[in-house]
């Protein structure tokens, strides 16, 4: 999942969290796992091979940074003492964890449906 925070006058603080660079094999209810900004290695030849890739760049190829995130609040002024987590772990709520089937559908896509149809409105998500 992606998650963007709005500040005036600069760019937004963003985040990408998931479960796994796997995905959730064989479980297709999108909020069966925690999603989180630091995942497990890769498994399997070919994700390998692309981890190996990234960590041509980078040593924290399964980690998304979020010291952006307090380096300026809501308004845009900057923060002399930036506090921000090292990690974050999304936990479905009670309330949707269990809402959506954990058998595949016969459309892969079929969960943004389910999304929209299922998951009703104002409901807490994480």
């Amino acid at each position: 999942m992606g998650l963007k925070f709005l500040r005036n006058g600069m760019d937004s603080a963003n985040l990408v969290a998931m479960y796994s660079v796997n995905g959730q094999p064989d479980e297709w209810n999108f909020f069966a796992n925690d999603f989180t900004n630091h995942i497990q290695s890769a498994s399997g030849v070919a994700l390998k091979l692309v981890a190996a890739k990234f960590a041509t760049e980078t040593s924290y190829i399964q980690e998304v940074g979020l010291s952006d995130w307090g380096m300026y609040d809501q308004d845009g002024n900057k923060e002399e003492n930036p506090v921000f987590p090292f990690k974050l772990r999304l936990e479905p709520h009670a309330d949707v964890k269990d809402l959506i089937s954990s058998d595949k559908p016969d459309d892969y896509m079929a969960f943004v449906d389910q999304l929209k149809t299922q998951v009703p409105a104002n409901a807490t998500l994480y």
